[in-house]
């Protein structure tokens, strides 16, 4: 399939693969990679919030 080398993982199987294979889950590394995947995309959504809030007024309008 198309996951077959570890650069083509997507981000929840790169989050997964830190805590597979252990006897305990380590939270803080969790945590940590989940924030780094999902800053960048809070980060964008709030920058072009304006532009996809008139882009929906927009369509809404007949």
């Amino acid at each position: 399939t198309m996951l077959r080398s570890q650069e083509s993982y997507t981000l929840p199987i790169q989050v997964f693969s830190l805590v597979a294979g252990r006897y305990t889950i380590e939270w803080h590394h969790v945590m940590a990679a989940t924030l780094l995947a999902t800053l960048p995309v809070a980060i964008l959504f709030i920058w072009l919030q304006r532009y996809l809030v008139r882009g929906l007024a927009l369509g809404a309008v007949k």
